[in-house]
């Protein structure tokens, strides 16, 4: 099914679910701009997915960088790829770009890695970037791999831009929660309402976020409890930083805690909720700091 989406979003999101499977050595780091595709979502997070591992693999368990990007490219003229027949035209591409520090590739190696079944890694099943091939053609877009032997390798995708939806603008909210279910669920109700979104799994996640993004951060939504860090933990360190930052804890159980929220003084959103509830408790947020803000 096509959507429209923040690429970054998408890429921000399946870095996080991925952080704690990629090679034990490995620092991941991200340098994400916003840049809005149409597509498939799932689609393109198997696409996110197949070239975080393939370049978690590629470190082989030694220490190392894999790198992500994304960003925007206007293309004057049709841009070539060795792996693909067709070029594509001149336009606004959204552009994700992955790259490790592995060992490489010969050239022999490069020729074929998009062969179904070809794979250099035992028990592998050499599908993930035939994958990866595939559903870039189905959106019109382009694959090129520049690598050589000793120096890691870099995947560069480059798929038709979509013109930003005009409530992009609408600020940046900072979700954090340890079920998947519920991430995903604030992360589209959010970004469909017109904000923008970065996730987190756990509290340290997200105070990391925060010291890369607390400038672009309006508000914390956070589970109340999440392992070492829950969200009073939370509030309390990003606080520290801008006392009037806008947060709302969420929890299934309504009377966890009720001590600490009151003392927190701030809202509490009981799970279950629904998308309405959500999209109320965040305006209701943005709302009360623009009040103190013009007071």
């Amino acid at each position: 099914m096509t959507e429209h989406m923040r690429l970054d979003t998408v890429v921000r999101e399946m870095a996080v679910l991925l952080r704690t499977i990629v090679s034990k050595g490995a620092t991941l780091e991200l340098d994400l701009s916003p840049t809005c595709v149409d597509g498939d979502v799932t689609h393109l997070r198997q696409v996110v997915m197949n070239l975080i591992t393939n370049a978690s693999d590629a470190l082989a368990g030694r220490p190392g960088k894999i790198q992500i990007r994304t960003g925007a490219e206007a293309l004057a003229a049709p841009r070539r790829s060795a792996c693909m027949a067709e070029p594509i035209p001149p336009g606004d591409y959204a552009v994700l770009e992955v790259t490790d520090s592995g060992q490489g590739m010969s050239e022999a190696v490069l020729a074929r890695i998009f062969d179904p079944f070809f794979t250099t890694k035992v028990g592998g099943r050499g599908l993930g970037l035939a994958a990866v091939l595939g559903i870039v053609r189905a959106h019109r877009g382009l694959v090129d791999v520049k690598s050589h032997p000793g120096e890691g390798t870099t995947f560069t995708l480059l798929l038709p831009s979509a013109e930003a939806a005009p409530v992009c603008s609408r600020g940046t909210i900072l979700v954090v929660d340890d079920e998947d279910a519920v991430r995903r669920v604030a992360l589209r109700v959010l970004e469909r309402a017109g904000y923008r979104v970065l996730v987190a799994s756990d509290g340290r996640e997200a105070e990391r976020l925060f010291r890369e993004h607390g400038r672009e951060v309006n508000a914390i939504v956070a589970d109340l409890t999440m392992g070492e860090v829950g969200g009073i933990e939370l509030i309390r360190s990003v606080r520290a930083v801008d006392p009037t930052l806008p947060a709302l804890l969420m929890s299934g159980y309504s009377s966890e805690d009720s001590t600490a929220i009151s003392a927190l003084g701030v809202p509490f959103l009981p799970k279950p909720f629904t998308a309405s509830m959500l999209e109320a408790a965040v305006r209701a947020l943005l709302g009360a700091r623009a009040g103190s803000s013009a007071a």
